[in-house]
């Protein structure tokens, strides 16, 4: 599928799940090992005092309070926390802590692991996450590895992802994996980049304009970042008796945000999409 033009159009336009089942077993190890290579490589995920400067002023990482005042994403997660007053918190991909330190300084979180694929990322938190230990006696974890791939024997009661999924391509084993994780009654907080009409137009235009379907430019280039939508998360939770979505919210572009009292859910022109998960319990 990923050896031609037309293939790989149908793979960026399909559903993340629906595309990768059509996947033979070499190209999936392939999109996997370019998304590794992408997340691990990449220069400001090698400096993670760079992450996010080209999106935003400072960056999006541990020390930038301004940007987290603004965040739906940050303000979100802290109204989670409010509510669901987690004790043990697992965060995939925390990347350079932006998220994270809303965690570990909540009150009520006392465990707090993190997994990631990026040892520069790891050793940035370890410091900072020691100085939050020596202040309330925070227990942590920092967990070099796929998710996919590590074995944890802990339990959490909430488990976030905050622009992590959709570096995953093989989602059905992730949230099998996060939901062996999670004790009954436990959450899981997802808030990503999400795959509907302004990410398809998005697409169809890079590869009229941008040489997306020149062949010696996609091979090179197949880590996809497939974006996330509703209906693969219902899919997912619809094969697992004891998840299930609590709890869906989008973020519109801004040029239509003045307008989203016209959609009823938001969902075909959004950007960006969350999702609360929860496990019966």
């Amino acid at each position: 599928m990923l050896k031609n033009p037309l293939g790989y159009l149908a793979y960026l336009l399909l559903r993340n799940d629906i595309g990768w089942k059509m996947l033979s077993d070499d190209e999936k190890r392939m999109v996997i090992e370019a998304n590794r290579k992408h997340n691990v490589h990449r220069p400001d995920y090698s400096n993670p005092e760079l992450y996010g400067i080209n999106r935003h002023t400072g960056g999006e990482n541990w020390d930038n309070f301004q940007l987290r005042q603004d965040d739906i994403r940050a303000q979100t997660l802290l109204s989670l926390l409010n509510d669901k007053k987690p004790a043990k918190v697992l965060e995939v991909g925390p990347g350079a802590g932006f998220h994270t330190r809303l965690i570990c300084e909540h009150n009520t979180v006392r465990e707090y692991t993190a997994v990631d694929i990026g040892q520069a990322f790891l050793d940035y938190l370890s410091p900072k996450l020691e100085k939050i230990k020596e202040q309330k006696n925070l227990k942590y974890n920092l967990v070099l590895g796929e998710i996919t791939e590590i074995n944890l024997t802990e339990k959490f009661d909430f488990i976030v992802l905050l622009s992590t999924v959709h570096h995953i391509p093989n989602r059905m084993e992730l949230f099998k994996k996060l939901n062996n994780m999670l004790v009954d009654g436990g959450f899981i907080f997802c808030f990503e980049p999400s795959h509907y009409l302004p990410r398809i137009l998005n697409l169809i235009k890079k590869c009229i304009f941008s040489g997306y379907l020149r062949k010696e430019f996609y091979l090179k280039n197949i880590s996809t970042h497939h974006m996330c939508s509703l209906g693969e998360y219902r899919q997912i939770t619809g094969q697992m008796k004891n998840l299930k979505i609590e709890k869906t919210f989008y973020k519109l572009p801004k040029k239509i945000e003045k307008f989203k009292w016209l959609f009823r859910s938001g969902a075909l022109f959004s950007n960006e999409i969350g999702v609360i998960f929860k496990k019966a319990g």
